[in-house]
């Protein structure tokens, strides 16, 4: 862990993890627990409406993409997910306007907080560097799978969608949370960190 301190008036936590591994759980105790909170895949649903995105969208994709105003994320995943080029592209168009609603989100919650930041990506977008600290919830493979299947998810689409994260997101994280347990277990691990944070405040 490096030498974490608060460097304004809020402390912005990066929180991530690998399909499956419980991170939406871990941010909804977290808010819980008196932390804000931001869900990045909730901010780019909102980029991805904006009309002059998705002018940018149909054109990078196909205008089928845009059906009476709303953007088609099923149709898009579609046809980026084996495409690398399309993929990165997309992220291009994406991935600016979501830092930029993300930062102006964060700068309006009260000083003092201690602000959540749910993104799967993190560190595959260099994200971590904009954050005070970061933390993985992580999970063995064969308890992650168990919870995505109830996504309709297999084996197969769980190894897929891991392809695009870092092989190790432990080894560059703040804190680590193991979820291979109980919700109780989980609050407790995340209270302690919290708590280690809260200690750090000016």
């Amino acid at each position: 862990m490096k030498n974490l301190t608060w460097k304004g008036d809020r402390f912005y936590l990066g929180l991530t993890g690998l399909p499956g591994s419980g991170k939406s759980t871990a941010r909804s105790i977290l808010e819980e627990l008196g932390c804000k909170a931001l869900d990045a895949d909730a901010l780019a649903h909102e980029v991805l409406n904006l009309p002059a995105i998705q002018k940018r969208l149909a054109e990078l994709l196909g205008k089928d993409v845009i059906e009476q105003g709303k953007t088609n994320r099923g149709l898009i995943a579609s046809r980026v997910f084996d495409n690398k080029e399309k993929l990165e592209a997309l992220n291009g168009i994406v991935h600016p306007e979501v830092r930029k609603l993300a930062r102006s989100r964060m700068e309006s919650f009260p000083a003092g907080s201690i602000v959540v930041y749910d993104v799967p990506l993190l560190f595959e977008t260099g994200l971590q560097e904009e954050m005070d600290a970061t933390m993985v919830i992580s999970s063995s493979f064969d308890v992650r799978l168990q919870r995505v299947q109830s996504r309709g998810w297999n084996q197969k689409e769980l190894q897929s969608r891991e392809n695009h994260h870092h092989p190790d997101k432990e080894s560059l994280a703040d804190f680590v949370i193991m979820n291979d347990g109980s919700l109780e277990d989980l609050r407790t691990r995340l209270q302690t960190a919290l708590t280690s944070i809260e200690e750090l405040r000016p």
